[in-house]
């Protein structure tokens, strides 16, 4: 989920966050971070 934590996104991406973290395997990252996917497996930057 993009924008984490970044205003004008803070409240519904923290609302979606506690909404589905039981159901999906929901990965938050801010606008500050970046991440790639390598044999499957998250690396953050």
């Amino acid at each position: 989920m993009p924008h984490y934590k970044n205003e004008p996104f803070q409240q519904i991406t923290a609302a979606m966050v506690a909404k589905y973290r039981d159901r999906l395997n929901i990965k938050p990252f801010s606008n500050n971070e970046a991440f790639r996917v390598q044999d499957d497996e998250l690396i953050r930057y």
